[in-house]
């Protein structure tokens, strides 16, 4: 059956579609846990949960999002099936006034409306909205993913998490963290329209990367510098094409087993 949804939100930078081109180049016979840092939708892990039917394992999901991991906990609790009646009463009346919709990026202590905020936020200027209602039978999936009784959430810095998998040898640590040259107040939790500098992340992963006894693999965008510094544990290169603005760029595949 043809997924109807890739997972709750739609994301910006999502990596769900992706891993069908990643999943090839995984050595995963011996890890029994798989850590997502930056974890977002969640895309990767959700595949490999979803696809390739890997629910025998444990999922660590962390983000410093903190509304999203909240949501997701409240998930893990009590299900989906509030939210999607809150999203069936009130989802008309925010693509009717665009100006309400937009003031939800602002909200940060309503899980209601955080929702239908991610819900919708990838659909641009809400003119593409071709089903303005939801059902259960489309999170199915996706809660039973979530409410894995082994299945982490936490709200963390992404360097707590390296420390803490660093010398597990039956990990595999995800990493897709926000590109070197992006705008990244795209992203749930930035304030503002400031560009962040990231340049000590990709420092601290690479320095994670010559000691770490758990495997690795992230996703950056190709560019010279990041080819330099990742050189070693380049495997492949791939185009994507960014459906919102149609896009074209390459991603290369960092891995260390």
């Amino acid at each position: 059956m043809k997924d109807t949804i890739q997972f709750f939100f739609s994301w910006f930078g999502s990596k769900y579609k992706e891993t069908k081109i990643i999943y090839p180049f995984l050595k995963l016979d011996n890890i029994n846990t798989i850590v997502e840092p930056f974890c977002g939708s969640c895309g990767f892990s959700y595949y490999l949960f979803k696809n390739k039917e890997l629910n025998n394992i444990k999922y660590h999901l962390n983000d410093f999002d903190k509304q999203l991991i909240l949501f997701l906990n409240d998930i893990k609790s009590d299900g989906t099936k509030k939210y999607i009646d809150y999203y069936n009463i009130n989802v008309e009346k925010y693509i009717k006034n665009k100006n309400d919709w937009q003031t939800l990026v602002k909200i940060h202590d309503n899980l209601n409306e955080y929702f239908i905020y991610s819900h919708l936020r990838g659909r641009g200027n809400m003119k593409d909205i071709r089903r303005n209602h939801i059902n259960d039978d489309r999170f199915i999936n996706v809660e039973k993913f979530i409410r894995m009784n082994d299945t982490i959430l936490t709200n963390k810095d992404y360097t707590e998490i390296l420390k803490k998998y660093h010398n597990k040898k039956n990990v595999l640590i995800f990493l897709d963290p926000p590109y070197f040259d992006s705008f990244n107040s795209m992203y749930m939790g930035m304030k503002g329209k400031t560009q962040i500098d990231n340049t000590q992340m990709y420092i601290n992963i690479l320095n994670f990367l010559k000691t770490c006894k758990c495997q690795c693999m992230m996703i950056l965008n190709d560019c010279a510098l990041f080819r330099y510094l990742f050189s070693e544990y380049i495997v492949h290169t791939y185009d994507k094409i960014y459906q919102s603005t149609k896009r074209h760029v390459k991603h290369i595949i960092i891995y260390k087993i």
